[in-house]
């Protein structure tokens, strides 16, 4: 509508500039009922749910996070030493009765977050400081056994990918895609046992290929969160001595395990491994076979009695096999 004809409009309807036109009060437009739509029609049943989550289920056994049977980085500093020897001795946790969802909820996060930052070169950057890597392959060490690992090579090289490394601040970053329990938990207590660990392995890698980190980082992405300012982090100097105690203790587990294999038999490996501690947070990330699944959710598995008995050669071996790292004792 032309300027001309809004003014035409105006006067018509007595609202013009006209000092000589009478002025009328002017009513508040009546506002709308609010309703909430009626319309409900009847349901057909989830025909096209059942549909859709059969291919998505494939999908998520068949990714590469599923597959991954050599224990990784993020493994290596749980607080559960029986978990730590049912990963070593190649054991497979039970299924679910359902697949999880959380974490590929965290792999899609993570996805698009390598997409936009890997390459990232910040304005103003020297040459010298290089693109910033994402998904970054290291090399963190090898295991060695002789017959619980590799048969041909009797090792397990131990592998993983740091979320995000920034050159120009020789700082590491972590992705951790959570609810609001493990965020709280994690400003009122600080990271878990496990997080703190699997970075400073990442550090330790690092520094033994000729770049060691400065700065490491912990970001908390809230699966609820509306706007970016609800993210946090936790952000400390590198330090390589909690990678060096996980590292010696896994492949202290290791020497046990093997000795006990050669000794006794496979079958007592297990009844051994089932007599160690699990998690000192009380939260288990798996349920082995030597346990009984939890009625509730986040509540710790309840564990079997060995169907073996375990002599005390062994059993005085179990506190060497320390459940969480103490600054004190290293």
């Amino acid at each position: 509508m032309s300027d001309a004809a809004i003014l035409a409009l105006i006067n018509a309807t007595g609202d013009g500039d006209d000092g000589n036109a009478t002025q009328k009060p002017v009513k508040a437009p009546q506002m709308a009922e609010q309703r909430e739509c009626d319309w409900k029609p009847k349901p057909l049943g989830s025909s096209v749910l059942q549909a859709v989550l059969e291919p998505i289920d494939t999908a998520i056994a068949n990714h590469p996070r599923s597959l991954q049977e050599t224990i990784g980085p993020s493994e290596l500093g749980t607080d559960s030493p029986h978990e730590l020897a049912m990963k070593l001795l190649q054991r497979e946790p039970l299924e679910l009765a359902d697949m999880p969802w959380l974490p590929t909820q965290g792999t899609a996060v993570h996805a698009w977050l390598e997409h936009h930052l890997g390459g990232h070169r910040p304005d103003g950057d020297d040459e010298w400081q290089g693109e910033w890597e994402a998904e970054k392959r290291v090399h963190v060490g090898l295991l060695h056994s002789h017959t619980l690992l590799d048969p041909e090579s009797h090792e397990w090289h131990v592998t993983g990918s740091i979320d995000l490394w920034i050159p120009g601040m020789r700082a590491t970053v972590d992705w951790k895609n959570v609810g609001q329990w493990t965020l709280k938990h994690a400003q009122t207590n600080g990271p878990s046992q496990q997080y703190l660990i699997q970075q400073s392995l990442y550090g330790w890698a690092l520094e033994q290929a000729g770049t060691p980190p400065e700065r490491q980082a912990l970001v908390y992405i809230p699966r609820d969160a509306r706007v970016l300012s609800d993210w946090w982090s936790y952000e400390w100097a590198y330090d390589p001595k909690p990678a060096l105690w996980a590292w010696n203790r896994a492949q202290l587990t290791l020497d046990i395990l093997q000795a006990i294999v050669d000794r006794d038999g496979m079958q007592m490996a297990l009844a051994w491994a089932s007599l160690l501690p699990g998690s000192a947070s009380g939260h288990e990330w798996n349920t082995w076979e030597d346990e009984t699944p939890a009625l509730t959710p986040f509540a710790p598995p309840t564990r079997k009695q060995p169907a073996i008995d375990v002599p005390d050669r062994w059993t005085r071996l179990i506190p060497a096999i320390e459940p969480t790292y103490q600054t004190k004792n290293n």
